[in-house]
Formats: structure tokens, C-alpha cells, sequence
């Protein structure tokens, strides 16, 4: 399964190292499943840390060294993809470009205008809704 992560989860994981979004993302980088993000993501991410929790940005930088090596950093398409004005904010639709280029199956995210779109692919679920799917997915092997 192909996952493109949110900023908001990124910031979480970074932000709550013992937080369900946290072991989100430790569960996706140990499994089979393809984790993406783009650039777009790591600027939101460390731009929200500079002016929100500049004392973490030392954490930051040191979770996103470690992060290149288990995440897939994909391009955003120039182009707009029809299905974006299901996003209600304007600024979350370069994040859904991005992961709809790549192909993703899911977006990982705790974003309401990701979340109340209604889109079906990529499916958007929150961090504790893919947690529960990868142990579903376990129980089933």
C-alpha cells in the first residue's frame, strides 16, 4: 500500500514521540507499505515549527535526517487534478496533487477538509484509522 503522510501527522509524530500519530508513522516505515510525502510537506512542516515550536526545530531537522532514508519524497504534478475542489481549503490541494500523482492508496492525515471530502482514492484516514487497518491486515495474514 502506497501512504502519503500529511504534514499535520509529520508534525504530530515529531511534536508527541508517545502519540497515536507517532505510532502511525513507526508502524508504516516498519511495514511493506510504501511511505510518501513531498516537498511541499517537509517547507509546511518546518515552517509550522519555526513560528509555532522553534525550541523543537533541533528535533526536526534530526527526525527528517533520519525520515530520507524510509520515505519517498514525491513530486507534485503542475497541473491541478480534477477531484481537487472536493478539498474545501485551497491550500490543502497541492498536498492531495502530490499524493494523487503518485499513486497513493491512502492519505494519512488529521486535516477535517482531508478527512470530510469525500474522496475514495487516495482514501484519507486519520493515524488511529490506520492503525486499526494495519492490525485488521495482520489478523488476516
Amino acid at each position: 500500500m502506497r501512504v502519503f503522510i500529511d504534514s499535520n501527522v509529520l508534525i504530530s509524530a515529531i511534536r508527541f514521540p508517545h502519540g497515536v500519530a507517532r505510532q502511525a508513522y513507526d508502524t508504516l516505515i516498519l511495514s511493506n507499505d510504501q511511505a510518501m510525502i513531498c516537498k511541499v510537506n517537509i517547507d509546511e512542516t518546518r515552517k509550522v515549527f519555526s513560528q509555532k515550536f522553534p525550541e523543537y526545530r533541533e528535533i526536526l531537522e534530526a527526525f527528517l535526517f533520519v525520515a530520507k532514508d524510509n520515505l519517498t519524497i514525491v513530486q507534485t504534478p503542475p497541473f491541478p487534478n480534477t477531484k481537487e475542489p472536493m478539498i474545501r481549503d485551497v491550500n490543502d490541494r497541492v498536498i492531495f496533487r502530490a499524493a494523487a500523482g503518485a499513486k497513493a492508496d491512502v492519505i494519512l492525515t488529521g486535516d477535517k477538509d482531508f478527512l470530510e471530502s469525500g474522496l475514495e482514492h487516495p482514501l484519507c484516514m486519520t493515524p488511529a484509522e490506520y492503525l486499526l487497518l494495519r492490525d485488521s491486515r495482520h489478523e488476516n495474514l
